[in-house]
This record gives structure tokens, sequence and C-alpha cells, in this order.
């Protein structure tokens, strides 16, 4: 079974016209977990963060059709079935910078783009409601995570086998990977992207990974804590991590996507070794945290962006994403957006400084494991 995607027209349910869609043009994509295989991470990150076995379960071979889409920027966003009001926030706010051909009109760019959301298999009970969000909006991927649950502990997984779905279903010159509750200032990003050359032809042969970079960060072993990894010290052996972009947002080429989703290096060697299988890459329990650590023996370029982890966008304009953005920041921003042509507006600028604030004692209560 292969993989088929068109252009349809379809009318919403009434469940979906509170969104104020009445026609929608949509990507309507079939596809199937069948054919042939490659390893999906074989073993499962647990609540504590230790690496337990798994089941091998296999998805299909990273194969990228002539007929997929082809689009400048690839954005991809890992979401659960439950967080359809997150999906609502971005769409209803930063993912209409996109208009229904892929172009950005407010951004002065020829560059194509397209926003995919991505959620785990959904249990029985969800399956009708992620049909008709898909079937509506045209922008959801549903991910083999290998049996694993649908929990921020298998995210690393679910990033992985999002990439595979992307090398799957389309042709993209660059991937940007973020969160639900991350705010892309389309513009900002575009112009950047230019700045830095990073769809320039003169690198298709250089490998990107770009992000704002952590450099001398200790793993967390508190297992109450949110983001504990007690792993990778007994795998390594060392005392920190490697260097790697934060997981607001994190762009990578699709070479490096290829070796994250096959676990070794892209290369054109026929089919005559396949006997001897793939090698699988070692999960660690943070995702980007693992990209930096699978990437680390790659012949890479890092790229430094502007991307905060905090919601600070309008009250610094060199960022070109934020991160921790609450829905009504979101939809503050896209209001003022439309009617003074500036996202950032008196009100956006309040707002943004209390979630900033919020989000630092949230954090604070998530190393600690209080939450």
């Amino acid at each position: 079974l292969g993989s088929r995607c068109e252009f349809h027209t379809v009318r919403p349910s009434s469940r979906f016209m509170a969104y104020g869609r009445t026609l929608v043009l949509t990507w309507a994509c079939c596809f199937s977990f069948a054919g042939s295989v490659s390893p999906l991470l074989r073993r499962a990150i647990d609540s504590k963060g230790e690496i337990t076995s798994g089941p091998a379960e296999l998805q299909t071979n990273v194969t990228n059709h002539p007929g997929n889409p082809v689009v400048d920027l690839l954005v991809i966003i890992p979401s659960s079935v439950k967080e359809l009001d997150k999906r609502v926030a971005v769409r209803h706010s930063w993912g209409k910078y996109i208009d229904s051909f892929g172009r950005c009109k407010r951004c002065n760019s020829s560059r194509t783009v397209k926003i995919l959301f991505g959620v785990a298999r959904p249990a029985e009970g969800d399956v009708r409601m992620v049909e008709k969000e898909t079937e509506v909006f045209g922008d959801m991927a549903v991910l083999n995570l290998g049996g694993q649950a649908d929990h921020y502990r298998n995210l690393t997984a679910k990033v992985r086998s999002f990439l595979e779905y992307a090398l799957q279903h389309f042709r993209f010159g660059l991937l940007l990977k973020v969160d639900t509750d991350s705010f892309v200032f389309m513009d900002r990003f575009l112009s950047m992207a230019e700045q830095k050359k990073l769809f320039h032809p003169d690198i298709t042969s250089t490998n990107i990974y770009g992000g704002a970079f952590q450099s001398g960060a200790r793993p967390d072993e508190n297992p109450a804590g949110k983001w504990v990894d007690r792993t990778y010290r007994k795998l390594t052996g060392h005392e920190l991590f490697p260097k790697y972009a934060r997981g607001a947002g994190y762009v990578l080429s699709p070479p490096l996507c290829r070796y994250i989703a096959e676990g070794l290096p892209g290369r054109d060697s026929g089919d005559g070794d396949a006997w001897a299988g793939f090698p699988e890459l070692q999960p660690l329990p943070n995702e980007d945290v693992s990209v930096g650590f699978w990437l680390e023996p790659i012949v890479h370029e890092k790229v430094e962006l502007p991307i905060s982890h905090l919601p600070i966008g309008c009250r610094d304009r060199s960022q070109i994403i934020d991160h921790h953005v609450l829905s009504k920041l979101m939809a503050t921003r896209w209001k003022s957006l439309e009617e003074t042509g500036d996202p950032c507006s008196a009100a956006a600028v309040s707002e943004e400084a209390f979630e900033q604030v919020l989000t630092s004692k949230l954090d604070a209560l998530n190393y600690s494991g209080s939450i």
C-alpha cells in the first residue's frame, strides 16, 4: 500500500463550524503502515526516565515518491490527540501566516510552507474525532509509535516517527520542528533563513542543524522532575550533555532527517547489503537532547538562531520563535497583526510579560517534580 495526497473540498460538520470554516481546501492524505520496514526505537523510556525493553514494532521504509508535495519549508508540530485546543490556537494565530497555496503573503517571500501536526495513532474511541479533524483542516499526520503510549516520555519516539512520516509524504528543502506552545513569527523566520542562506543552493551539500544551542547542560536526575534523565551518564560516562538545540524550535536539512529516521547515514549502496539490517539510534528521555546526541558524530553545520524558550518575542523583536506562549497570547498577537500590521500591541506586550512570569514559576515546579 502506498500513500496518496489530493486536494479535496470538504464541508465541516456542525461541531467544527465554531472554528469559522464553511469551506476548506485540504490535503486529504491516505496512508498505511504496511509494506517494507525499517526499525523503530526498540527500547522505550519509562516514566522515571529509565530505558526499558519495548516492542520491536516496525514501520514503513523511508521512501519518498516523486508525486509527493514539494515545499521549501515543512513545519512539524508534535501534538497529542487531546490537544485540540492548542492546535486550534496555532491555526487561528501564526498558522494564518500561510495561505491555502502555502504562501506567506505577509512575509515578502516566495518560499512555500506546509504546517503539519503529528499525533500518535488514536485509541479506538478517538479515531472518528481525529478523522474528522483531518478532513476539515488537512494538516494532521497519524504516527506509529510502535506500541508505546502517547506520553511526554515518548516524545523522542514521536519526533523520530514524525521525521520518517515527513520523508515519506513530502519533499522539502528544510524542516522546522516546534512545539504546540511555540509561536513562529514566520516573516522573521523566513527572512532569517534567507539571511543565513539556509535555502541557498550553494549549501545543498551541507547538513544544517539550526536553533538556539545549549552547551554544558547537566542531566537532571531527580526522578520526580519532568525532564529527568537517568540514562545518559550510565550510557556514556559523561557528566554533561552534548551541544543541542532546545526543543522550542530547531531546523534540520533533509539528509539529517533521513539519518535520524533510518538510523544510519544516507548513502546509496544498493540493495545488496540489506541482509545486514539497520543499526538503531539510542534514544534519550528528552527529544531535543536526543537529536543533538544522535548528530554529534555526523558531519553537519550548526547554525545559531534567535529562538527563545520564554515568551519574549514582542519585547525582543530579534527573536524568530518564542516558547511557552499560551493560547491567549497567540490570539492577542494575531488580532493585533490583523488590525495594525504589527503583532506586538501594548496588550500583547503586557500578556507576554505575565506569561513569562508564569512560565518561570511552572518551570521551577516541573524541575522539582511538584507538578
